[in-house]
């Protein structure tokens, strides 16, 4: 099923989580719908790797528009990698997140 997105820009947020302490590098695309104004057309993120619980990372961060902030969590094992969204746990290997 494809939805037809009203919005009147479609921006996109590409960034590689790099660090020394992941066996694994992971690049995550978030795509971001939006009628809002942008500061100078563009979408900020900001991501640090908090810590590490039972062989999982937490990647703590934000996407910031120009009024408005998205936090969101990101978890990445050996087995599985997800995002926390609102309260909500999406395993990246079984679904798309649209929201």
């Amino acid at each position: 099923m494809v939805k037809l997105l009203k919005a009147k820009k479609l921006h996109y947020a590409d960034f590689f989580v790099e660090s020394q302490d992941l066996k694994h590098n992971c690049r995550f695309t978030l795509f971001i719908c939006t009628d809002k104004k942008t500061k100078n057309g563009k979408i900020d993120i900001s991501f640090d790797v908090s810590k590490k619980i039972k062989d999982t990372y937490l990647i703590n961060g934000t996407i910031s528009t120009r009024k408005s902030k998205i936090f969101f969590d990101l978890f990445i094992s050996e087995d599985t990698s997800g995002i926390m969204l609102s309260d909500r746990f999406y395993d990246l290997a079984e679904e798309n997140i649209i929201f």
